[in-house]
């Protein structure tokens, strides 16, 4: 993949201004293995995350260094589709222990004092209050994209929603 310097992410959802805390997720599929899972940092107010090729990178080298499943391929071999989706906290909380057993890998140091930090941040995320459809697209043309959310509501059907790339 011809991976830009940074890639761009706007959450959209009409019915909340307020779209701070939410976690998106990439799988990136390099090699003839499991599927790369590349998380955005927290959106802020607005909606918007990003991501420098370097955090990718080291999010792939992360995956390599764990060895949970199995991986091959890298960055420079992965295919430009990627699906895009709101980090599943149920899945995390069901994994919760094992999660905690994990040491921080290589990368994860530089960002984070501990495990326990690591996984406290990603359950304070807004994940549960929104629900959305996994989007395709391709990165190498659309580095910066919009991903639209709805806000959950349990008498609520989620209707098909087309990815947007974005402008800005």
């Amino acid at each position: 993949m011809n991976l830009k310097d940074k890639i761009q992410l706007r959450v959209v959802c009409d019915a909340d201004p307020d779209l701070s805390a939410l976690i998106v997720e990439l799988h990136v599929q390099s090699g003839t293995k499991n599927p790369y899972s590349i998380v955005f940092p927290k959106t802020d107010r607005a909606g918007h995350a990003s991501l420098s090729r370097t955090d990718i990178v080291e999010q792939f080298e992360d995956t390599w260094e764990s060895g949970l499943m199995d991986y091959n391929g890298n960055v420079d071999t992965a295919n430009p589709i990627v699906t895009v989706h709101l980090l599943d906290l149920d899945r995390i909380r069901t994994n919760l222990a094992l999660l905690r057993a994990w040491p921080l890998l290589k990368n994860e140091k530089k960002r984070w004092p501990s495990r326990e930090a690591r996984l406290q941040d990603i359950l304070s995320s807004r994940n549960d209050l929104f629900c959305s459809q996994t989007m395709s697209l391709n990165l190498e043309l659309n580095p910066a994209f919009w991903y639209e959310l709805k806000k959950k509501d349990s008498n609520q059907q989620i209707q098909p929603i087309i990815g947007k790339p974005c402008l800005g």
